[in-house]
């Protein structure tokens, strides 16, 4: 049983009664018969159950191993009927967009847009078109085609 010895220490006794001598301070608590007893009948049953869980567990693995090589087995069968015909490639259409208006031409815009890219992109084309109205209004030639 371990044992602290602690010499004039102002954390257990007074100033004046720590002069007069040695404190010996007790650190671990006492443990029963009882609880000594199951602490070891654990550890014995530990070292038996850790063996059987070691044996179920090689027995899970060979037969996950067995099922991989069947797996293998199957795939490789499987590779060896299908022979590649020909390098043909599959004809995919494949829609073209607009990088200003990020729109194909259906006029639709792309599934992978979101909608506060769309929302950007047909402000920025509206902005742009009332620029361009602007631009007209303030031309005189097409002033004159007006009146």
């Amino acid at each position: 049983m371990p044992t602290t010895i602690f010499q004039s220490t102002s954390e257990f006794l007074p100033r004046a009664s720590c002069e007069k001598g040695i404190l010996i301070y007790n650190i671990k608590m006492a443990k029963s018969l009882r609880s000594k007893w199951k602490q070891k009948m654990k550890a014995v049953k530990r070292v038996r159950y850790d063996a059987k869980a070691t044996e179920t567990l090689k027995k899970i693995l060979a037969i996950q191993q067995i099922r991989e090589q069947e797996e293998e087995a199957k795939k490789d069968a499987e590779m060896k009927e299908k022979e590649p015909t020909s390098t043909e490639k599959m004809d995919v259409e494949k829609d073209i967009y607009n990088v200003k208006t990020m729109r194909n031409s259906k006029n639709q815009y792309p599934e992978w847009i979101t909608k506060k890219q769309k929302r950007h992109v047909s402000a920025k084309a509206l902005k742009k078109k009332k620029a361009k109205g602007k631009k007209l209004a303030a031309n005189p030639i097409w002033k004159k085609a007006i009146s």
